[in-house]
């Protein structure tokens, strides 16, 4: 009894930390991340499955049984909780390309500005005159905004875990950096 209580209170911590880095994901979170706090779980999860391994294989050796409902479930919950992470950098990473395409609409705005006027607009809403609203990121609690660097206006935004985007009008691709 006392091994299933402890077996389920190791899956506790697997599947919230699985359903919040979930709902986590997709949001920008610049260079502030709450997820890093459940990426402790990994190698965490990892000894723990590595030991449950080895205590298996000493039990095959002992002639014992070697699979018991406490021992699948703490070798299943970290595993869940790894497919999770994998699941929630998949849903940033279509939000970052599709932020990424609607960026593009602002960049090409801004190409065509700076060819007409010579200099960068004070602001992403003066490229989208008579009321048209700007594009919005894809990404949750991001933002565009515009810098100029070296006599080159660029169009940025906060991605995901300690990442930023920017473009500039004759930037080919997005570069994103830490």
């Amino acid at each position: 009894m006392k091994l299933r209580l402890f077996a389920a209170l190791l899956t506790v911590p697997y599947l919230v930390g699985g359903i919040a880095f979930i709902m986590l994901s997709g949001s920008a979170e610049g260079y502030t991340t709450p997820r890093a706090v459940f990426l402790l779980l990994l190698p965490i999860g990892f000894i723990q499955v590595l030991v449950i391994a080895a205590r298996s294989i000493w039990k095959l050796n002992q002639r014992k049984p070697v699979f018991s409902k406490s021992a699948v479930a703490a070798v299943v919950s970290p595993i869940a909780f790894f497919l999770c992470m994998v699941a929630g950098f998949g849903i940033d990473e279509r939000a970052l390309t599709e932020t990424k395409l609607r960026g593009d609409d602002i960049v090409k705005r801004l190409e065509i500005f700076t060819a007409e006027t010579g200099t960068c607009p004070n602001d992403i809403a003066s490229l989208y005159p008579n009321g048209t609203a700007a594009p919005k990121p894809a990404l949750k609690n991001a933002n565009f905004s515009l810098s100029v660097r070296a006599s080159n206006c660029f169009v940025g935004f906060p991605a995901y875990t300690f990442l930023y985007c920017t473009k500039a009008s004759t930037d080919e691709e997005w570069f994103c950096f830490s």
